[in-house]
């Protein structure tokens, strides 16, 4: 029954994606927006124990903090964030629920931001809910409250023109989850590059695609296994693909196409949000191979790709329809593609 209300959230967000690429009425698509979003957040508080594969070891990890396992508390040296806002939460609510308060206060947040930031949110809240929402709002809750903080740290750039103000937020992002730690880059990054975005493009593929074959592998000789490029070829059965490394490649696919409305935007008021999120899916692909030793690269490029929603709609700028019904039409495929298989 779960999977199903999953499945027919999906089928309105497509509808109503497409009906509002026409550019429909500002006021009505804010509405629907809202209606989303509220079904969005009564889908993430209806989660179900044993839903997710890590559902178990979040119950491990709710019962020590209850029994005030002091060996288990002191193991914990990083996502300090996270595991004060799960304590507080343990304190008044059942342990189950305490995750899924914190999965809505991280959907809450993010979805303010969508809202705030994108002309075009319904399309931003449909590219989330595929590409995002069940890895991280149904699966795992400290990216899902890193992403949030992430978010709010753009909103406040780009509101704000502040980098200074958006410190305290990056702050919260990586005491999230230590994997958005390196986030604070991203507006140095921007700054340092500018506008070199095919330049940038082309270096970050170089390096990506040449530094995971083996025989290019110049990073095994400072101790790194750089993996993840190859394991997306280990096995026979497409359909036993990575979840992860198919969105990859349909984000490099993504960006190159974006590249053109990104040059043509630059005198947009949002130029410096599209900007950001550029650089830091390219950064994310960087941040993959150099530290894919550590086993976390999935995780890693999975939470600096997720700015995409901000800059998906840039489509728009030139009103070319077949363009974003091809897009919408791909991520929905792969949706579909994982639907029986949301976990790996």
């Amino acid at each position: 029954m779960y999977y199903f209300s999953i499945f027919i959230y999906f089928l309105f967000s497509f509808l109503f994606t497409i009906i509002f690429s026409l550019n429909l009425n500002n006021t009505v698509r804010k509405y629907v927006f809202s209606i989303l979003s509220l079904f969005l957040i009564l889908i993430t508080s209806a989660h179900p124990f044993d839903y997710s594969v890590d559902d178990k070891q979040y119950s491990f990890i709710a019962q020590n903090i209850l029994d005030n396992n002091i060996s288990f508390l002191d193991s914990i040296n990083h996502d300090y964030l996270y595991f004060i806002f799960l304590k507080i939460s343990l304190y008044v609510f059942p342990f189950w629920i305490s995750f899924i308060i914190i999965s809505i206060v991280a959907l809450l947040l993010k979805l303010f931001v969508i809202a705030k930031l994108t002309n075009y949110s319904i399309l931003s809240l449909f590219i989330y809910f595929t590409l995002f929402f069940e890895l991280h709002d149904l699966t795992q809750f400290r990216v899902s409250l890193a992403v949030s903080f992430f978010y709010v740290a753009f909103y406040v750039i780009v509101s704000y023109k502040s980098f200074l103000k958006s410190l305290l937020f990056f702050t919260f992002s990586g005491l999230s989850h230590f994997q958005a730690i390196p986030g604070f880059f991203i507006p140095i990054i921007s700054k340092i590059l500018k506008n070199r975005f095919y330049l940038i493009f082309f270096s970050t593929l170089v390096f990506y695609f040449i530094s995971n074959f083996s025989i290019f592998n110049l990073l095994e000789y400072f101790g790194y296994s750089v993996e993840l490029f190859r394991a997306t070829f280990d096995q026979s059965n497409l359909l036993e693909i990575s979840k992860y490394n198919s969105y990859n490649f349909l984000i490099i696919l993504l960006l190159f196409l974006l590249i053109k409305y990104l040059n043509n935007s630059i005198n947009s008021k949002n130029f410096i949000l599209y900007k950001l999120s550029f650089y830091s899916i390219l950064f994310g692909f960087i941040l993959s191979t150099v530290l894919s030793g550590i086993g976390q690269e999935s995780r890693i490029i999975q939470f600096f790709f997720t700015p995409i929603v901000f800059l998906i709609p840039l489509v728009f700028s030139d009103k070319k329809m077949y363009l974003t019904f091809t897009l919408i039409g791909i991520i929905s495929f792969l949706w579909f593609g994982h639907i029986y298989k949301l976990f790996i």
